[in-house]
Formats: C-alpha cells, structure tokens, sequence
C-alpha cells in the first residue's frame, strides 16, 4: 500500500512524462513542416523522380554530359535542362528519356553557374552547381629533347586569365617533383621550361592553378630524354646474312648492332626531330667509340649519315 506521499510524486512524475511527449512531438511536427516548407520554398520535386549523373566539374568551352534515369510517372514527358544566368534561369535544352527511363543531355560551359532539371508538372528535379576548370591548349603533347638541354612547353590557357600560375611536374619514387613553373600573360599565354636531367621516357603533368574563374586542372604530357651516343651504319655487305642474334638481315631492316645489350632489347633514336623504333639483333660495332651500328632501314628513316651521334634510350 502506498503512502499519499509516494502517491503524489508517482502523479507528478506521470504529468511529465507526458509533457516531454507532447513537447517532442510537437517538435518533431514542427521540423517536418519546416522541410516541406524550404522544399517547396526551393522549387525542388521529390528527388527520387530524377537521378543526375555525379559529374560536378565542366572544362571550359567543352561539353559536359548531364545522364540519369527518371521515374516512371515522367515516362514521356518533356523535361527542360537551364542555366542560371546572370540571376535569371534560362532553358538550354529540352529532352525525352528514353523507352528504359534514361536520358542524356550535354552543356557547354564557359564559367561557374548553376543547373536543374525541371519538369512542366513536377517543377524542379534536380539542382546543382557545376563548376569550371581552366582548358589548356599546348602546341605540343609529346615532348623529345636531349640530357642536359632545355625543354619547354609553351600555349594557352582559357579563360584567358593574366597571373596564373602554370607547372609541369614528374612523380619520382612516389612524390611529385616540380620541373618549372609560369605565369600566364596577355591572352593566357604561358611557356615553361626547365632542364632534362637524365634519360628515359617520362609521364609529366601539366598543371593550372585555379581562381575565380575556374578550378585548377591537369594536362598529361609524355617526355623522351635522349642520351647522345656515337654511331656508325652497316649493311650493304651483309644483306641476306644471319645476325649475331639469329636473324635475317635485310635491306629494310630497322635494328641496330650492340656489343652488350641483349638481343630483343627495344630502343628508340632520335634526330633531327625524327623518333624511330629499332630492336638490338646483332653484335658490334668493333670500332673504338661507337656504341651503335644501325642498319640500313633506321639509316634511312633517321636520315642519319655514315657516322655521327644520335639520341637513343631504352624502352
């Protein structure tokens, strides 16, 4: 049996019990209101009528595909892609989705702006910011120079911003090695240049700093390093011979003579602009100071002489 005074808590502690419910529920009304209220403040329809593809970032000036699968209730229906200009939204592109509810639709951008999807009934389905990152254009995207010479890379960047910062850079032993930096001029206009170090085939990246006017971006650019060697050629009196290496020889052969390199080895040679690819299929030359003799056919492709230097490494 309880005590009146035991009594009189138990009511006390029962009242606030449901105090705290009403409270919470309250609460909980009030904030789902709120959403519904800054939904329909935003003009955004129930998300799952539309899936946008995850791109976020456009290069400047080129299209951006927009793709993604809609519900089945706007099977059919007209759907309009905009873009936020200048505060106003303006309609860029109007498209059906397909027969399997899926659609794609491209944009060319050349700043930051905003975009949706909307729908005549549904009104806006989709809305995101996509951002732009700067577009460089070099006159060339495959470098060849020679150790211990200069190397440069040199063209535009668009938009064509004065002051920004351009680098070219390597990954060594897992970190990234700066080879030169830039800054961009009048019409964006850049030239970076730097020293070639060593030999062998290198993957560089071209890099843009970002700015209000686009997000940084990278350019992939492929570098051969030649080392210099002395060379002679041979061939006329050995045509239809065998090679050290157990082939053939012929007058269109492209291969070349080493005293120790082994055979199969892929190498390339440079001069005079030109890049040829030659295999090691033969021993030699057994003159003091030369390292290669090439056949007639890299001869001829080269345009080498009878005896010279040209740029050679291994592949």
């Amino acid at each position: 049996m309880l005590l009146p005074t035991n009594r009189v808590r138990l009511t006390l502690l029962a009242g606030a019990c449901a105090a705290l419910a009403l409270v919470g529920s309250v609460t909980a009304l009030g904030s789902t209101q709120g959403n519904k209220e800054t939904d329909s403040k935003h003009g955004l329809a129930d998300t799952k009528n539309v899936v946008v593809s995850t791109v976020r970032v456009a290069t400047y000036g080129r299209p951006v595909k927009i793709q993604g699968k809609i519900s089945a209730e706007l099977k059919g229906e007209t759907l309009f892609l905009e873009r936020s200009l200048r505060g106003r939204w303006m309609r860029v592109k109007s498209f059906v989705a397909e027969q399997d509810l899926t659609y794609v639709t491209s944009l060319k951008l050349k700043r930051t702006t905003k975009i949706r999807i909307t729908s005549p009934n549904l009104g806006t389905l989709f809305q995101r910011t996509l951002k732009v990152r700067a577009a460089s254009r070099t006159k060339r995207v495959k470098l060849n120079s020679w150790v211990g010479k200069r190397v440069s890379v040199s063209g535009a960047v668009r938009p064509a911003t004065v002051g920004r910062n351009v680098s070219v850079t390597v990954k060594r032993n897992g970190r990234k090695h700066v080879l030169g930096t830039a800054r961009t001029k009048v019409g964006g206009k850049f030239k970076v240049t730097w020293t070639a170090r060593s030999s062998g085939r290198k993957r560089l990246r071209l890099h843009i700093e970002g700015d209000r006017s686009a997000v940084e971006s990278t350019q992939l650019l492929r570098l051969n390093v030649f080392a210099p060697a002395n060379a002679s050629y041979y061939g006329p009196g050995f045509i239809g011979s065998r090679t050290a290496c157990g082939q053939t020889m012929t007058s269109s052969s492209v291969h070349v003579a080493h005293r120790t390199l082994p055979c199969g080895t892929k190498l390339k040679f440079y001069l005079g602009g030109r890049v040829v690819d030659a295999v090691v299929k033969d021993r030699g030359p057994f003159h003091y100071g030369r390292v290669f003799d090439l056949s007639v056919g890299l001869k001829n492709k080269l345009g080498f002489g009878s005896t010279g230097v040209v740029g050679y490494l291994v592949k």
